[in-house]
């Protein structure tokens, strides 16, 4: 445990998420919790979703909620603002027109089955091709066979915003909104967007 925890150590946040992936769970779960919070919080962003919820579950009930909690953090603001919005009394108002289906562009046949993801940064690579819009990158995407998208929304790590979704929408294929989801009004603010699907952790 202590070798690899310490080879981890050394390495920046995708290369450690990627070596984690390759562990048990067990083994991700001491090694997460030996780290200080903001280490470990920067390293479940870069794991899959699902990984990431598994060993929050398995941890020490404790650090689990320091670790959550310091993630939710980042979101307060657009959470605190949803809020002000809600008691002037603004109202989302849903998305009219039609949302392609998520699972059904997934299982059709001849469906490539791959979800193209589109983000503007991340915690250990830093800004990732800035000079790209969203629009030009998920063309690309489309045109190369995917078959819907997860665009990240998350300002903070990720450099997201909401209206990267309505920018896309004309691809024509089903979008996935992916954040940190800690509150209802983000999801009742996502039902304004032409979101088919959005990531819950």
């Amino acid at each position: 445990y202590k070798t690899r925890a310490g080879f981890i150590e050394n390495l920046n946040d995708q290369q450690a998420a990627d070596a984690l992936i390759e562990m048990d769970l067990d083994s991700q779960v001491e090694i997460i919790e030996q780290m200080d919070e903001q280490r470990a919080s920067d390293l479940l962003e870069e794991m899959p979703p699902d990984e990431a919820a598994d060993i929050l579950v398995e941890m020490n009930a404790e650090k689990s909620e320091e670790l959550l909690r310091l993630m939710e953090a980042e979101d307060a603001e657009e959470v605190r603002e949803l809020m002000r919005l809600r008691d002037a009394g603004h109202v989302h108002t849903p998305w009219a027109r039609p949302r392609p289906g998520f699972g059904a562009a997934l299982t059709r046949p001849g469906s490539s089955g791959i979800i193209a993801e589109y983000k503007r940064a991340s915690p250990s690579k830093g800004d990732i091709n800035l000079g790209v819009t969203p629009a030009e990158a998920c063309t690309g995407y489309a045109r190369a066979g995917a078959c819907a998208l997860s665009i990240l929304t998350e300002s903070h790590y990720f450099k997201g915003n909401l209206s990267f979704l309505a920018e896309v929408a004309g691809l024509g294929l089903p979008l996935l909104r992916k954040d940190f989801i800690i509150h209802p009004l983000q999801v009742e603010a996502t039902t304004a967007t032409p979101a088919s699907a959005i990531l819950l952790i």
